[in-house]
């Protein structure tokens, strides 16, 4: 192995991490707030947040208008389309439901990297996909819940899989064009600009402006927003957008895997949810599939170099 080729894997472990750990965080907060509303305070929190690295220099980063027009449609993808989907999926579907819709990303993955990446895939790495895929399932499946789910919010759930899918594919093409810390600049922008409108105009029309100026500053909302507004969304988009410049998007895209696992064991650890040995077993296929698919090469075109 060439030095630092293992420097992509841990960025892509790490973010699972991250991501595992914040749906503790996600909890606490919409248990006194609307998702809209925590979304804004997050990307606030991530705006402020990257911006000061960028102040102090200790991230580098060169924008222009022509920059943002390329990144477009990646931040139409993610973050707006994807977190906001993925709030009025989850508020109109059980949970069940929703683990279920979203494991289905690397489908996705695979086709629109076949399609528009021009990537091969061995058939053991697709065996190795699905094994995950399995895996995840059947954690879904040890958490409880019914299938009692309203058409509406399966619909916004398809919808903030495939962006997910989208997205991935999109960041690495981005990532010819633009730094992996410009191109998670720009989505914290994005973000801040996007669910601060969005949050706003509804507080308008709930007429509840006053509640959504001020519920930020209760305990649980800003330990929950400096989490996610540091960690989970600037320091993990950015170890996700760095992975997916260097390896090939179907690989990438088991990395999310990890973070099942880890919001399993936070769940047990800090919540006290219950241990099913069906999650035991969905933990293992899990870790099977990632090592499954990263043991294996791929076949892809070379990447072309960043010109700045």
């Amino acid at each position: 192995m060439k030095k630092g080729s293992f420097l992509p894997y841990l960025a892509g472990i790490g973010s699972a991490v991250i991501f595992g750990f914040s749906f503790l965080f996600t909890k606490e907060a919409l248990q006194v707030t609307r998702p809209i509303y925590f979304l804004a305070y997050r990307f606030t929190i991530a705006f402020i947040f990257i911006s000061l690295l960028a102040i102090v220099r200790l991230i580098r980063i060169r924008l222009s208008k022509i920059l943002f027009k390329e990144l477009l449609p990646l931040i139409f993808v993610q973050p707006l389309l994807y977190f906001t989907m993925e709030a009025m999926g989850v508020q109109r579907t059980t949970s069940s439901v929703a683990g279920l819709m979203i494991s289905t990303i690397p489908v996705f993955v695979l086709i629109l990297a076949h399609i528009f990446l021009g990537e091969r895939l061995k058939i053991l790495q697709v065996v190795s996909i699905f094994v995950a895929l399995s895996g995840v399932i059947l954690i879904t499946l040890s958490r409880g819940g019914e299938f009692g789910a309203e058409f509406l919010g399966i619909i916004f759930l398809f919808v903030s899989t495939f962006s997910a899918a989208l997205y991935n594919i999109l960041s690495r093409q981005a990532s010819l064009k633009a730094k992996p810390i410009e191109i998670t600049y720009v989505m914290m922008f994005a973000g801040f600009v996007g669910f601060n409108a969005i949050a706003f105009m509804q507080s308008l029309a709930l007429n509840e402006l006053n509640n959504f100026l001020t519920s930020f500053i209760h305990p649980q909302i800003v330990i929950s927003a400096l989490y996610l507004g540091t960690l989970s969304s600037t320091v993990a988009f950015f170890l996700i957008n760095y992975t997916l410049s260097k390896l090939p998007a179907s690989k990438a895209s088991v990395f999310p895997y990890l973070s099942t696992v880890v919001t399993l064991f936070a769940g047990i650890l800090i919540r006290g949810e219950k241990f099913a040995i069906t999650g035991l077993f969905g933990a293992i296929l899990i870790l099977i599939g990632v090592y499954g698919v990263n043991r294996l090469s791929v076949k892809h075109a070379p990447k072309r170099r960043l010109k700045r």
